[in-house]
């Protein structure tokens, strides 16, 4: 288990403040706190299927 969405400091409850989708906070807060991960282990936060994460990534790159 990677990390409980509870722990977000209120990231996760105002994404669009900071132009964010649903699951890129989730997969911003996961990444954070492992540094590296595959698909399936950032999966394991609740709240992120394992389909969005990788699309989830690609357009969180695309931002810069």
């Amino acid at each position: 288990m990677v990390g409980n969405p509870a722990d977000n400091h209120g990231l996760v409850d105002s994404p669009g403040l900071l132009d964010l989708t649903k699951y890129e906070p989730l997969v911003c807060i996961t990444l954070t706190k492992v540094v590296t991960a595959f698909a399936a282990e950032i999966h394991e936060m609740p709240g992120v299927p394992t389909a969005s994460v990788n699309p989830v990534i690609t357009h969180l790159t695309k931002k810069n």
